[in-house]
């Protein structure tokens, strides 16, 4: 229903508001007062052809903007739906048109094309007049008529929901189908590249500790050496803690003739200790370093390892552990494809088994109704002293069985005005 109609500058209304009330509007005056003016405007906003000529006199563009009450409107609803416009009880629709030959549509505040404006403004209301939409003439609005007669809303809207959840679930069935054949052959190379990364079983941080120790090993003869070299400049004649002893107490001699060397033999002292700390710890470390080739083939066949299937993959050593974590978890996700198909086809046996319910409801209460309503209309017919003429709603099943939002037939209105014929 039609509720309000702003116009701004168009053709000759600076300004023009209307509001409708529900029931009947009639807009009456004498000829030239601007009756038919509502009406272009309306045209407009429904995605008429624009002129630069209906563009008020000093003004660069006019704006038409009219509201709809859609809260009833399943068609409107679903149609707003499946374009992703905002569907709220109220539908706005607005037509900017400059004097440039320019020309922007809106619904509910986001962008349209003018095909868009028209296949929504088909649904939303019938102009009669010189340039009429006669939805009467259209097949497609038959079934809707008849439905608003017969109170299907319900029916429709148990229909639906049906339907769209199938065809969601089928076209990810079907995507996925078609995936499968690529995604066979990557789960070929994930099990190859997994198992390649299980007999090498990186662990975060090993690398770093590898290395260090290959670095031990591959110099441990010649650590060995210098080990043992300062280990005996401790020790012997030439006793580098016996040099220092001797040295601190000659200093402590000076002292007695020069107080400004005082230190000096604190500093010798000190440095005795930190010489005995010193080769402390290089006795320690020596004792833990050996010569092994045999460990340091082993430590080299991993770090090789790491490296060539770094390599391979194209990352850096240190995160092979990460990248194995992740090959292996695309992995499992792949390899339960056919569950996640048997799922899928299983929801959508399910919906469809819901949509031939509902759908079979429907078409139950369309038969009754189209037999009531073609027997009204023929009366009416009668008493328009037209009783030769024959109304009938025609129900025909659809070509294509998949699930229909509107049901699984389509609706003809068809009438024979003259005896004899079709």
């Amino acid at each position: 229903m039609l509720t309000s109609l702003n116009v701004t500058d168009y053709s000759l209304a600076e300004q023009l508001e209307v509001e409708f009330a529900t029931g009947m509007t009639a807009i009456t005056g004498e000829t030239g007062a601007g009756k038919s003016l509502v009406v272009d405007a309306l045209g407009m906003a429904l995605g008429d052809r624009g002129d630069t000529d209906r563009i008020r006199t000093g003004a660069e563009r006019c704006e038409i903007a009219a509201r709809f009450d859609v809260a009833g409107n399943d068609s409107v609803r679903d149609w707003l739906q499946s374009q992703d416009y905002p569907v709220e009880p109220e539908c706005l629709l607005r037509r900017i048109f400059t004097r440039d030959g320019r020309s922007r549509g809106y619904i509910n505040g986001q962008t349209a094309t003018m095909q868009q404006l028209q296949a929504l403004g088909e649904l939303l209301i019938d102009i009669h007049s010189q340039h009429e939409h006669q939805s009467l003439l259209r097949r497609d609005t038959h079934g809707q008529l008849l439905d608003i007669h017969g109170g299907h809303g319900v029916l429709l809207a148990a229909v639906a929901e049906p339907c769209h959840a199938w065809r969601a679930l089928n076209a990810r069935l079907h995507q996925r189908e078609s995936d499968r054949a690529g995604l066979a052959a990557r789960r070929e190379l994930l099990a190859f590249q997994v198992a390649e990364l299980d007999r090498l079983a990186p662990v975060a941080g090993e690398l770093a500790a590898l290395e260090r120790e290959q670095k031990l090993l591959a110099n441990a003869g010649q650590v060995l050496d210098d080990c043992r070299a300062l280990l005996a400049l401790g020790g012997g004649g030439g006793d580098v803690r016996a040099t220092l002893y001797r040295a601190q107490q000659l200093a402590q001699g000076l002292v007695a003739v020069g107080a400004e060397i005082a230190s000096c033999a604190e500093l010798f002292d000190s440095a005795r200790i930190q010489v005995d700390e010193a080769l402390r710890e290089i006795e320690v470390f020596a004792t833990g370093v050996e010569v092994d080739p045999a460990r340091l083939q082993a430590v080299d066949d991993r770090l090789d390892g790491y490296y060539r299937l770094a390599r391979k993959h194209g990352v850096q050593p240190d995160a092979l552990a990460e990248l194995h974590q992740r090959l292996a978890a695309e992995l499992v996700e792949l390899s339960g494809d056919g569950e996640d198909l048997a799922a899928l086809r299983t929801a959508l046996a399910r919906h469809e088994t819901a949509y031939r319910n509902a759908a079979a409801a429907l078409t139950q209460a369309r038969e009754k109704t189209a037999a009531s309503f073609s027997a009204a209309v023929n009366a009416q017919l009668a008493a328009l002293g037209m009783a030769a003429a024959r109304f009938s709603v025609a129900i025909q099943g659809r070509r294509d069985d998949d699930p229909h939002p509107l049901g699984g037939e389509t609706l003809e209105f068809l009438i024979s005005t003259n005896p004899g014929q079709p």
